[in-house]
């Protein structure tokens, strides 16, 4: 099930999603040999793809307000607090315009 939507919503195929989260890949200069991920492996392998995602949806999110802060709010200060959503509790990140 989630690598199928997943696979869906990267638009990728299920197959190599599911390889790729579940397979170790060496190559050598003349053969490329894959092998099976134990259970921890792979699980590991997936929760670091879903962070790895998240961290970029994330800095994609904060760009994406910064330029429409840049462009709304030249001169007023604004702020807006974004509270992460997975991991330890940390502060706040805090996307900031206004005057130098």
């Amino acid at each position: 099930m989630f690598a199928l939507r997943t696979s869906q919503l990267l638009r990728i195929g299920e197959e190599i999603l599911r390889v790729a989260l579940t397979h170790r890949s060496v190559e050598t200069v003349r053969e490329k040999v894959m092998s099976p991920l134990s259970v921890e492996q792979a699980t590991y392998a997936r929760d670091a793809f879903a962070k790895a995602i998240y961290e970029r949806l994330f800095n994609w999110l904060v760009c994406r307000l910064n330029a429409s802060l840049d462009s709304k709010v030249s001169r007023q200060h604004a702020i807006i607090s974004v509270p992460p959503k997975i991991g330890p509790p940390r502060p706040f990140y805090v996307v900031k315009n206004g005057p130098p």
